[in-house]
């Protein structure tokens, strides 16, 4: 049998990770990651699957002692006395109050260190208007900078995602606000580009500011800057 210290800090580090349900959310992916990890053997990670499984890691949302973890193991009526007995110490460990106190102070850390400093994006949007005779195609480039000034809205935006894991990172939740900007704008310019089915856009024309602004009114965020340039393409017949 492997250490058990090894156990219990890969099974920290993935709730670090990925949040206080992870275990339970993911019994699956909790195993593999002891098996590819190493740092538990076959046998030990089965019966750490199937205490997933049970619910055990919700059962030790609250504090209990030794005596009790062992004893609502044991309920289960499932393990032998020496499984009971090393998932006890696991659990015990992996719970201790020395966790429990980083991981209260760890909650949102990532928000909270997200809404301190200023987030810059960069997009590209790329789009084709056609028509039977052709095609032209549609760029613009944007270098844009925003502040995180509404707290609440923001906290409201993320919150999906903050109660699947409070513990996001910043980098995590820079990306998240990344991939929902650019997704948007991507939207907005394809739709600028296309909607026109007799006459070409003039893509040097796309409001990129306005669209900046207004979804970050929507997330929180004030717009500090907006550079932008597009360019359109020639026209490309398809005779």
């Amino acid at each position: 049998m492997k250490d058990v210290s090894l156990i219990v800090n890969e099974l920290k580090t993935l709730i670090d990770r990925e949040g206080l349900d992870y275990l339970n959310d993911y019994p699956d992916k909790a195993c593999a990651s002891l098996l590819n990890s190493d740092c538990a053997d076959k046998f030990t990670a089965l019966a750490l699957l199937t205490s997933f499984r049970m619910d055990i890691p919700a059962f030790m949302e609250k504090s209990h002692s030794d005596k009790e973890i062992l004893e609502h193991i044991k309920s289960m009526d499932f393990y032998s006395e020496n499984v009971c007995a090393l998932l006890t110490k696991i659990y015990s460990s992996l719970y201790s109050d020395e966790n429990r106190s980083f991981w209260k102070k760890n909650e949102f850390a990532g928000v909270k260190a997200f809404l301190k400093s200023d987030f810059d994006i960069s997009w590209n949007g790329s789009s084709v208007w056609s028509c039977n005779q052709g095609d032209v195609g549609c760029d613009y480039n944007a270098q844009i900078t925003l502040r995180p000034e509404d707290e609440a809205c923001i906290y409201k935006s993320l919150d999906k995602e903050l109660r699947c894991n409070p513990f996001l990172s910043e980098d995590c939740i820079s990306e998240i606000f990344y991939s929902s900007l650019t997704d948007y704008l991507n939207r907005k310019f394809d739709y600028y580009c296309t909607a026109d089915d007799y006459y070409p856009p003039v893509s040097e024309d796309f409001e990129v500011d306005s669209y900046v602004e207004e979804w970050g009114k929507k997330n929180g965020f004030k717009v500090i800057k907006v550079d932008g340039s597009g360019e359109t393409g020639e026209f490309i017949s398809n005779y």
